[in-house]
């Protein structure tokens, strides 16, 4: 049996937490609650927990003092820090001991899934075997598209070329970023991650380039930012088209002189790192709208990668199939997929690409009682007729909508499908459309939608 992912959440406000665990279990992940630091930290010492979503503001013994002491003692278990009362230098703390995310309250649900969801993804990433990335094997598939892939990594980790990686969400970007990073000179250095949407507009140029003291009103000591700390290794700027136009020119800079100034210094600053960025975007539509600057793109782009969806790919499920059971093969004695199964698994158009194919093998392995899993253990959804599915995942009844012709394709259907699986949240929503939230707000508008009518009360 696979056991569902295990959450504990630790906030001393009754009505979030509570509302919170039952939204969760709906969502199939098991759910345990602590009101303040005492209980949370029993159950992790009792419990194999694979998420912490912790407040920073509660009773006992569980704010940024555990994260500091509690990450250094489950290094393995990741941590989205929830608050409603932020402060610079609490989230680059956070940041800075590996907390996965940064939500500020009041947040959607649908934020926080895509959070939990985006965290545990890059814990299958984290526990990817180094030799794996070597040798990189762990970019798994050997159609034509993914040989190109691997050729062009291998390339470009010979060099200290920027890198722009491009695919939709769950195609493996951070992945291939880590990859490359372990098959350069670099490779024994730090590879540091910046995820642009999990830090708050607000902090996030003093998080990036550091700041002096005093510089600003809440600014009590030095600090130094994240890009300072990959001196000598490989920064990975993940979600790079939602960083705001004023730091992408700050970015810019950087990238052409490399040195950057850090709030109330007066001497800029030199670093050494190698840039890989990464977008489920279409940035060349962002230049075009104005929202992201043009030369940025460029510097970036040195050498694009895009990694092709899975549907664009279906010879490559049996290997990859093969491998996520193999990985597993250590705790489960179900070593393959039936005839019948499989078929199926070839023949979903897997919008949420190669996580949703690991997701759904995890659901299988939770109910498969033989050797195999067969056509019982898959989840209901893909087992729906085409018509049928392609509603609910958010594509006409021709077949797949691409991004690029999102716009002319839209219906009432696919938004109704697209927004109710997003509970409402538009944000999310665009980034799975490919298409900018204004773009999303448009079309909504034409048939008098808004993310009220599609959240869960």
């Amino acid at each position: 049996m696979y056991d569902a992912p295990r959450l504990l959440i630790a906030d001393d406000e009754p009505g979030f937490l509570d509302t919170t665990a039952e939204l969760l279990r709906g969502e199939g992940y098991s759910c345990y609650c602590a009101k303040d630091g005492d209980t949370a930290m029993r159950i992790l010492e009792s419990e194999p927990i694979d998420l912490v979503i912790s407040d920073l503001n509660m009773p006992g013994n569980f704010s940024m003092e555990w994260i500091h002491s509690g990450r250094r003692r489950y290094q393995d278990v990741p941590v989205i820090v929830v608050t409603g009362f932020p402060t610079l230098e609490t989230a680059i703390d956070g940041l800075r001991c590996s907390v996965s995310d940064y939500l500020l309250k009041p947040f959607e649900i649908g934020d926080l899934i895509q959070s939990i969801e985006r965290t545990l993804s890059r814990q299958v990433v984290l526990e990817t075997p180094i030799e794996e990335m070597e040798g990189f094997t762990a970019i798994v598939g050997e159609t034509e598209m993914m040989k190109k892939v691997r050729r062009i990594a291998a390339q470009v980790a010979q060099s200290d070329a920027s890198v722009l990686i491009s695919g939709e969400t769950g195609t493996g970007k951070e992945l291939l970023a880590r990859t490359i990073h372990h098959n350069t000179s670099r490779r024994d250095q730090a590879f540091n991650v910046i995820d642009c949407t999990a830090i708050p507009e607000s902090l996030m140029e003093s998080i990036l380039f550091g700041h002096s003291q005093g510089s600003f009103t809440s600014a009590t000591r030095d600090q130094i930012g994240l890009l300072a700390l990959s001196e000598k290794g490989t920064t990975f700027f993940d979600e790079i088209g939602e960083m705001p136009l004023n730091l992408q020119a700050k970015l810019l800079r950087f990238l052409e002189e490399k040195t950057f100034l850090p709030l109330g210094k007066k001497s800029p600053v030199s670093v050494d790192t190698k840039i890989i960025a990464a977008t489920n975007r279409n940035l060349e539509e962002f230049v075009e709208e104005g929202q992201f600057r043009k030369d940025l793109y460029y510097r970036l782009a040195v050498v694009p990668i895009n990694i092709p969806p899975l549907r664009d790919r279906i010879e490559d499920i049996p290997l990859l199939t093969e491998h996520f059971l193999r990985g597993a093969s250590g705790r489960l004695r179900v070593v393959g997929v039936t005839s019948q199964a499989m078929k199926l698994l070839k023949s979903y158009d897997w919008p949420g690409n190669i996580r949703e194919l690991r997701n759904v093998l995890e659901h299988a392995l939770t109910f498969c009682q033989f050797e195999k899993i067969d056509l019982s253990d898959l989840p209901p959804r893909i087992k729906q007729v085409p018509q049928e599915r392609g509603i609910i995942a958010g594509r006409d009844s021709n077949g797949p909508t691409s991004r690029k012709n999102f716009l002319e394709v839209a219906d009432q259907k696919y938004l109704e499908g697209l927004l109710k699986r997003h509970r409402g949240n538009v944000t999310s929503a665009a980034k799975e459309a490919g298409i900018s939230r204004q773009s999303l707000h448009k079309i909504m508008s034409k048939y008098n939608f808004t993310g009220d009518h599609f959240r869960i009360p």
